[in-house]
């Protein structure tokens, strides 16, 4: 059988030479960047590192592409630009990046869809997310030729703007819209990451940020147990439980310290001198450092400050920090905490060539380029605490089987049927909001021994409640 090739006539001539343009070029693609990323992620391993973190509970006879296959195919689409699931419906067919996860270009199987990727975002457990992170944080290590006598671990957080429903996305005043407030955590010396991590948009406690770092040093001394681990952070980071961690560990930090009235009384002194010697020596700006031991009322132990006062016509400015680095205290501060502010770039980078900022407008949870199921470089991982169940208004205590509760238990009009879910008919105090029944439907006071279990105070009211202020 003949097949005719449609061309196109009619095109006028080049050097004497007929021009003819013909349409029996194949399958082709505009990505032929697709085939140098193979290479790396077989040097690294981090698809089946992932991969070996999922259980995959689907049937086998049913499966066509593995979770390992699935997170390849995902990396190189974000590193082409591709950050959402949905821009595969093209590139699946790619013969580029059909050649890059190892499929022959024609013969071979098409790439998977969005929404078989999308199961993939959803499929780990909150164990497996934490499992993840400490795979990363291996492969950190691993990618160390020799162990290291030293590291510098730069922690700090960024906004990460939602427009959707997303899990964990909550309004920041400081930022005035809806974020993420991921933590990261880069190598100073190096700029490699060691976790980049997804969590609500709030800023972090002291317990959470101590807790983030307890697993993060814990993971890096089971492979370097001798290593000198120095860690520098915001004022935010500098907190009792931080700092009481990392002496307990054996590890360096430099923090800065929120400015309050005792030591802005305590560099008073130091102003007017800083001020007194500008003048004198006719300079526009003039920069001194001072050191002082300073305990808190939160702090067990004094601790060392380094302060930084500069005076210009202006008026004095002075910063504060908080360290167990020896030395003085102009490089302690110049030289050691000021470098910190490559970390501002280095988030950046991460935001820019990953597309972890990208958060597509949809309820649920946090999916694309957020979502930890890929691989540190190219997203975030979970926190490490396990999601507590929000507290159920009305909830029965799991305890022994009593008798009925009485006609004057506040619980006593409730449904019949445990399942249901119906809220106890009592006024309930959440914070300082008081939530009633409507007007004429008022129970009676409760008893002392009523037995309706105290509510979680962060529990939204049911919707037919009134709450008033």
């Amino acid at each position: 059988m003949n097949e005719t090739i449609p061309f196109l006539p009619g095109l006028s001539p080049v050097a004497g030479k007929e021009l003819c343009a013909r349409f029996d070029g194949g399958r082709l693609s505009s990505d032929g960047g697709v085939l140098l990323f193979p290479g790396i992620e077989r040097r690294l391993g981090i698809a089946d590192l992932l991969a070996s973190c999922v259980t995959d509970e689907r049937t086998p006879a049913s499966t066509t592409h593995t979770y390992a296959d699935m997170i390849r195919a995902r990396m190189f689409a974000i590193a082409c630009g591709y950050e959402d699931c949905d821009d595969l419906d093209v590139p699946r067919f790619d013969p580029a990046f059909k050649l890059a996860c190892g499929r022959l270009a024609e013969t071979g199987d098409d790439l998977m869809s969005q929404p078989t990727l999308s199961r993939l975002e959803n499929a780990p457990s909150w164990r497996q997310l934490g499992r993840m992170g400490l795979s990363m944080i291996d492969l950190f290590c691993a990618s160390f030729k020799a162990v290291p006598e030293r590291i510098v671990l730069d922690i700090d957080d960024t906004d990460d703007a939602v427009h959707g429903g997303q899990q964990l996305a909550l309004f920041n005043a400081h930022y005035d819209e809806y974020i993420f407030q991921p933590i990261h955590i880069f190598e100073a010396t190096t700029g490699k990451p060691v976790l980049p991590l997804l969590r609500p948009g709030k800023r972090p406690s002291g317990e959470e940020a101590a807790r983030i770092l307890k697993h993060v040093i814990r993971r890096i001394r089971r492979h370097w147990p001798r290593v000198e681990i120095t860690v520098r952070g915001d004022g935010h980071y500098g907190t009792p439980d931080v700092m009481e961690l990392l002496e307990d560990q054996g590890c360096n930090y430099i923090f800065g310290l929120p400015g309050n009235a005792r030591l802005s009384k305590t560099g008073q002194p130091w102003c007017e001198d800083v001020a007194v010697r500008r003048v004198q020596r006719g300079k526009d700006k003039l920069r001194r450092f001072f050191r002082v031991a300073y305990r808190a009322k939160s702090w067990s132990r004094e601790r060392k400050v380094v302060a930084r006062v500069e005076a210009t016509s202006k008026g004095c400015d002075v910063r504060f920090v908080v360290t167990n680095l020896p030395g003085r205290a102009k490089v302690l501060y110049e030289k050691v905490y000021c470098a910190r502010g490559r970390m501002e770039n280095m988030i950046k980078d991460h935001k820019l060539y990953t597309k972890s900022d990208h958060h597509p407008a949809t309820a649920g949870r946090p999916t694309s380029s957020a979502c930890s199921c890929t691989p540190a470089p190219t997203g975030y991982c979970t926190n490490f605490a396990r999601p507590r169940p929000a507290a159920r208004c009305g909830a029965r205590r799991r305890s022994k089987p009593s008798a009925a509760p009485s006609s004057r238990s506040p619980c006593a009009s409730r449904s019949s049927n445990p399942a249901s879910g119906s809220p106890c008919r009592q006024p309930i105090h959440i914070g300082r909001l008081s939530c009633r029944w409507p007007a004429g439907s008022k129970p009676k006071a409760p008893e002392p021994s009523g037995r309706c279990r105290r509510i979680n105070p962060e529990h939204q009211p049911p919707t037919s409640l009134k709450i008033r202020l």
